[in-house]
């Protein structure tokens, strides 16, 4: 018995199991490859649509349904959605039904005009209810806590918005793909060869490039949508 049974039964959640009743259901693209095969016919193409694949299944008297104990799913090894946590931890309402909850709310109906949660809804987001849980705001990633571990500050930004910075980072990004494409294919084949090139162009965004990227105008641009 593996773990995830033997912890489903411990806690007493439904494992997924077959049942005696039988279902018929129709064969998918590659058990009609395989029963065709089978026959000793020779597929011409790599590729098949289902269509055509049971119209060569009919012509060799392949049976394209098939005949299972029947599914039923459990929960054991499910992930758990917002409203199952939150139900879990006590910030569901057992009196309110199920309804009222909304994910993340509606935009023009739930937030005022600076697109902030209307206060009287609030208690009916998942999304706002979840990022109220205690343990939820307050828990570090396995990141903040290597960081705590070497005496260093990690600060979250948008993903791969590395403008946000507002300091000509993406421009020094873009100088050295500018270098890269420009390199031989030669510098790119293999990866000793690459990582090679790599820490030879990286080096060219210097200090005073950075200064110059930074001062373009548009650097600041691409700080305000972020504010």
């Amino acid at each position: 018995m593996g773990n995830l049974q033997r912890l489903a039964q411990e806690n007493r959640i439904e494992l997924t199991r077959r049942v005696n009743t039988r279902v018929d259901r129709a064969k998918t693209c590659a058990e009609l490859v395989t029963d065709i095969q089978a026959t000793r016919l020779t597929l011409k193409r790599r590729k098949y649509h289902l269509k055509e694949l049971q119209e060569l299944a009919v012509s060799c008297n392949v049976d394209i349904r098939a005949a299972e104990r029947k599914k039923i799913k459990g929960w054991a090894g499910k992930p758990k959605g917002l409203f199952q946590v939150l139900w879990e931890t006590g910030w569901i309402d057992p009196e309110l039904p199920r309804s009222k909850y909304n994910k993340a709310g509606k935009k023009g109906r739930d937030f005022d005009e600076n697109s902030k949660l209307k206060p009287e809804i609030a208690h009916l987001i998942l999304t706002n209810l979840m990022a109220s849980c205690p343990d939820f705001a307050v828990e570090k990633s396995d990141l903040e806590r290597l960081a705590d571990k070497l005496g260093c500050v990690v600060r979250f930004a948008a993903k791969d918005h590395c403008e946000i910075v507002g300091e000509g980072v993406q421009s020094g990004q873009w100088f050295s793909k500018k270098i890269h494409h420009h390199l031989p294919i030669t510098k790119k084949c293999y990866l000793d060869v690459f990582t090679k090139s790599v820490k030879n162009y990286l080096p060219q965004v210097t200090p005073e490039r950075a200064i110059r990227f930074s001062s373009r105008h548009h650097c600041r641009k691409f700080m305000l949508p972020y504010q």
